[in-house]
């Protein structure tokens, strides 16, 4: 018994090579993702402060209220 092994063809070449450099670009893609927020993250945190951030919220809260919208979006979540 015989095993005939086919010689890769310019179609399977390039089907490696895209395989190979879709992989480097997953890998890069996820080290990016576990290193830049952090740093930006920090960035932000160093940005804004504690004040801002509640007037902010309370701005939204009130908005919501004003609208009546939020109130009808929490009562159709409870039930």
């Amino acid at each position: 018994m015989t095993v005939v092994i086919e010689q890769p063809t310019i179609m399977d070449r390039l089907l490696e090579a895209g395989l190979f450099v879709g992989a480097i670009f997953q890998l890069i893609c996820i080290f990016a993702i576990i290193v830049l927020p952090t740093s930006v993250e920090e960035k932000n945190f160093e940005k804004n402060s504690i004040g801002t951030e509640s007037l902010a919220t309370s701005k939204v809260a009130s908005h919501e209220l004003s609208s009546g919208k939020g109130v009808r979006k929490r009562n159709k979540k409870n039930r």
